[in-house]
């Protein structure tokens, strides 16, 4: 063989050599890197649900182009949540948007990540606030005839968000699963226990959900609030849900007060619960009132 020729098969077989290398290289080195970018993940995760232990990621190739990250939120292999993170550039820079959705695709946090703008920062943090609580399936401008062009870029990200959280293929969910697992059972409904509890469910060996229905003043004059209230089989407050749609009140950033307002109820002893409101009355004080006076309905019932 000549030397020429020999010279062609060493570069050939040097050639051949390398690129295996590279692609071995790329096939040891992507999961890695997958990893680290989950790590980074359920980082961001817990700092919505601080439960958080795992994600499962979905692919956001048939999402707008803004949406970076989505994924559905695990603790101990159960579904609590999903979380989306997107960003946009407008002429004053950009702005990157992490939320939180509950199972009930209710927006629990909206996280600013990135608020790269040169003006109205404090009011896109406000107008980013307005959607805790709205249900992400059924979104209207919570910051309609928006101001700034920050908040117009903000409430167009809110949107492709929620198409994205729509093109999830989502399994069925029972409605208390967030409470006692997917493999709860109720073992007894019993409806129209008073004038106000509207519905007694008995979980089997779990607790309790009661359904209350009552009306009252607030400060535009005066609605029907539906409250669900979780009880483990101790009485201690689990949740307190307000269902949007019988949901008689103000809603906006109303309505969104109300509801930073029950979830400082849970893990509450429903037994000890206090007899006398001590809010203020203004703003979404009688709001709250009237939820506070109808899970001691709850309490005179369960004490009798």
């Amino acid at each position: 063989m000549s030397i020429q020729k020999k010279s062609l098969l060493t570069l050939t077989i040097v050639f051949i050599i390398s690129v295996t290398l590279v692609v071995i290289s790329g096939m040891l080195l992507t999961p890695l890197i997958d990893q680290k970018e989950k790590r980074a993940i359920i980082t961001e995760a817990k700092t919505i649900f601080n439960q958080a232990d795992d994600v499962f990621l979905y692919k956001t190739n048939k999402d707008p182009k803004s949406i970076e990250v989505k994924a559905s939120v695990l603790k101990e292999e159960t579904k609590i949540g999903f979380i989306i993170k997107a960003k946009k550039d407008n002429e004053f820079g950009q702005i990157e948007v992490l939320i939180g959705i509950k199972p009930d695709d209710k927006i629990s946090e909206v996280k600013i990540i990135t608020l790269n703008q040169s003006m109205y920062q404090e009011e896109t943090k406000k107008a980013a606030s307005e959607y805790k609580g709205l249900d992400i399936t059924k979104l209207t401008d919570a910051n309609s005839g928006a101001t700034s062009v920050s908040i117009q870029t903000l409430d167009d990200l809110i949107k492709d968000m929620s198409q994205a959280y729509l093109n999830i293929e989502k399994e069925p969910t029972k409605p208390y699963e967030t409470w006692f697992g997917s493999d709860y059972q109720i073992e007894s409904q019993n409806e129209n226990i008073t004038q106000n509890i509207i519905l007694k469910e008995v979980i089997k060996d779990q607790g309790f959900v009661y359904t209350i229905e009552k009306s009252g003043y607030y400060h535009n004059g005066e609605g029907q609030i539906r409250v669900v209230l979780i009880l483990d089989v101790n009485y201690k407050i689990l949740g307190v849900l307000l269902p949007e749609e019988h949901y008689g009140h103000s809603k906006g950033s109303f309505y969104t007060s109300v509801l930073e307002y029950v979830e400082t109820l849970e893990n509450q002893d429903l037994t000890s619960f206090p007899d006398e409101f001590s809010g203020a009355s203004e703003g979404t004080g009688n709001s709250r009132k009237l939820i506070f006076d109808m899970i001691n309905l709850v309490k005179e019932e369960i004490l009798k």
